[in-house]
């Protein structure tokens, strides 16, 4: 798990220290951060107890901090890229993170259909209908920045050994560059 890089990078997010965050600084702006790296460690998979473990806090602290981050849902908009983009919310959740990155100027179906492609054809994680898998598959082939975003993703989330997949698929259905 990847409990220090969140709370380092809560902390950056939050424009407080990291030592000040884990010390028992109780002003407004370290108290917010705290509760923040409380809420973005949960998402990431630990519990209150856990967290309480960690930070060497009391559980009780743990589930007040939740709380008030519950209440403040701009503090979580702010840190929730820290858990996806660590690969603390598990591969898949990284791989979805970094390919809404890549993608994120491309049109809603453009980029639901390179995702159904690549989290189906290349990875094999999902199933989605063949259409829209190919139409992934077309979009990838067709579109350099597509396809430069798909092989980042990949190589961010360690599955660059994949990304051979893309030029066999083309090679399957007769596909050539123009």
């Amino acid at each position: 798990m990847h409990e220090d890089a969140i709370i380092a990078e809560v902390a950056r997010r939050m424009g407080v220290p990291e030592e000040r965050v884990r010390a028992r600084d109780r002003s407004p702006q370290v108290a917010a951060a705290r509760h923040a790296a409380f809420w973005a460690l949960n998402r990431a998979g630990l519990n209150p107890a856990q967290i309480a473990r960690h930070l060497g806090l009391n559980h009780s602290t743990v589930v007040h901090g939740l709380a008030r981050a519950e209440a403040h849902p701009e503090w979580r908009a702010l840190v929730a890229p820290a858990v996806e983009l660590s690969g603390a919310g598990g591969q898949r959740q990284a791989l979805k993170s970094w390919l809404d990155r890549g993608l994120r100027n491309a049109p809603l179906a453009e980029r639901r259909a390179i995702d159904h492609y690549v989290t189906c054809t290349i990875l094999g994680w999902a199933r989605h209908p063949g259409n829209s898998c190919a139409y992934g598959l077309w979009l990838v082939l067709r579109r350099p920045w597509y396809r430069a975003a798909v092989e980042e993703t990949l190589r961010r989330c360690d599955l660059a050994q994949e990304i051979g997949r893309i030029d066999l698929h083309a090679a399957c259905i007769g596909y050539r560059a123009s």
